[in-house]
């Protein structure tokens, strides 16, 4: 996207994840918060037997805007991940059957994860990171002289 730009050092962040041989992607460029939630949660699906329910990777980092909207997507700081994208598309009931990713959205809030679904404009493929799981960035103090009177 032109002219977004990613700040508070937001890039030194940012880092590559090797996934389990079953996810459909092997790597993924996220936030390092991000990545932490995520092996939680991919940890969760492997215990509860339920990989196969993930078809299709379709995106995390991704620099753009909410769609319809002019602010930055959640995708542009590599806090957000959508599987299964073709049964559960945005602005559509999310599936129930084949495609569902239903079972998986309590071990993704488990791992600290808002799942799309429940959005008012429902986005049953995407999963966030809850904003309180994100480490705030320290900003720089400058030092400033006050000169009392």
């Amino acid at each position: 996207l032109s002219g977004l730009q990613l700040t508070n050092n937001f890039k030194k962040q940012m880092v590559i994840i090797d996934f389990p041989a079953w996810f459909p992607s092997k790597k993924v460029y996220c936030h390092e918060d991000m990545a932490k939630a995520l092996k939680t949660w991919f940890k969760k699906i492997e215990d509860a037997k339920l990989q196969d329910l993930i078809l299709t990777y379709d995106g995390c980092y991704n620099p753009r805007l909410v769609r319809g909207g002019s602010s930055p997507s959640m995708h542009a700081m590599g806090l957000a991940i959508d599987i299964n994208a073709k049964w559960n598309g945005l602005g559509r009931t999310p599936a129930t059957g084949f495609g569902t990713v239903r079972p998986l959205v309590e071990l993704a809030r488990e791992s600290g994860l808002y799942w799309g679904g429940d959005f008012i404009r429902g986005d049953g493929m995407h999963f966030e990171l809850g904003i309180k799981k994100i480490k705030p960035v320290k900003k720089e103090k400058k030092e400033e002289s006050k000169k009392e009177a």
